[in-house]
């Protein structure tokens, strides 16, 4: 591998997804500390690796149209996007049952970035890719915050936006143990694994007046500016802070066995436990909305061709998950005008 490979630690659970990259700059992705590469663990179960390099366009022409090329039995799917001035960024998704990769060529990784017509940054291809690679592996990815109290998981399910992360900054700082933020990864025995390499509290707007003594430095002018425009959003991002750095009391739990959900919601300040049914469509939407990777057209497309990948059977592995996760656990939906109010429910209902 290159020298100036990075390792990019996605999903901390003893292994089981590590992202090697070579590019540090993953926009779209969850945030994360790069190191850089000394060695690969040879007992991952799941490796993905993703690269930035010149890719060749199949068909090769510059008045081509977009499309998508791959064929039967294909290891590799691949897209390309015409672009102005005879630019291609491509994109190839290949070998999801030996090395899962994704290819892209620097127009892609460049342009990407700031979002050109409608093809996405690499992060989101990655993103659905892991959540894929994780289902088909027996764990589920939930977007979800947890901690642990009274030796029991507590997660706090909730579409993006809701306050997850300052509810979860709440909890910390008032002793309760981290499990995870974004991402909450369960397996089909409702355990939730530890996935501090994945957190995005450092990049939550406002956490400055949550965290005694650890402001997050930020610039209004700046974030004025990208607000107006968008992709300078990617250049004043502020800096990656490890959970440690921002709760230096904190603990981090281990594997812990669920033993509450909270479904999340705007609204007046309202505890009401819901039955399996209402909890199970309310998750299992949510989740399809922030990790859509049955939607992915890369993904999808790689199906066609390779019918060892069974979208529909990954998608019934999900919903078995949650279905057992509903009825081993009792489920509450918790409505609230603001994070701090939503903290105080919970809190009075664990």
């Amino acid at each position: 591998m290159d020298k100036k490979q990075k390792i990019y630690r996605a999903v901390i659970l003893d292994g089981i997804a590590e992202i090697y990259s070579n590019v540090k700059d993953i926009c779209g992705f969850f945030p994360v500390n790069f190191e850089e590469l000394t060695e690969i663990k040879s007992d991952s179960k799941i490796n993905l690796f993703f690269s930035v390099e010149d890719l060749p366009s199949q068909h090769d022409n510059s008045n081509g149209s977009d499309y998508y090329y791959g064929s039967t039995d294909s290891n590799y799917i691949q897209r390309k996007y015409r672009l102005p001035c005879s630019m291609k960024a491509i994109i190839q998704l290949s070998d999801l049952n030996t090395k899962p990769a994704i290819r892209i060529n620097k127009t892609y990784y460049r342009m990407g970035k700031i979002r050109v017509n409608d093809f996405c940054p690499p992060g989101m291809h990655l993103k659905d890719l892991l959540s894929a690679n994780l289902i088909g592996a027996g764990y589920i990815p939930l977007h979800a915050a947890s901690v642990v109290a009274e030796n029991l998981g507590i997660m706090l399910v909730g579409a993006a936006g809701i306050g997850k992360t300052s509810i979860l900054a709440y909890a910390l700082q008032h002793g309760y143990s981290y499990l995870a933020d974004d991402m909450t990864v369960i397996d089909t025995a409702c355990n939730i694994y530890p996935c501090a390499g994945i957190s995005s509290i450092a990049y939550e707007s406002g956490l400055e007046n949550i965290v005694n003594g650890k402001k997050i430095k930020s610039n209004s002018v700046t974030d004025k500016i990208a607000s107006i425009i968008p992709p300078l959003k990617y250049i004043s991002q502020k800096p990656y802070l490890d959970i440690n750095t921002l709760f230096p009391q904190s603990e981090l739990a281990d594997r812990t066995r669920a033993g509450k959900v909270f479904i999340l919601a705007k609204g007046n300040s309202e505890v009401v436990k819901i039955s399996k049914e209402q909890a199970f469509h309310r998750i299992i939407t949510i989740n399809r909305m922030e990790f859509p990777y049955s939607s992915n057209q890369l993904l999808l497309l790689y199906s066609l061709f390779n019918k060892w990948l069974d979208m529909n059977a990954l998608r019934k592995k999900e919903e078995a998950a949650i279905e057992k996760l509903v009825f081993d656990v009792d489920c509450y939906f918790c409505t609230a005008p603001n994070p701090q109010e939503h903290f105080r429910l919970i809190q009075d209902n664990i």
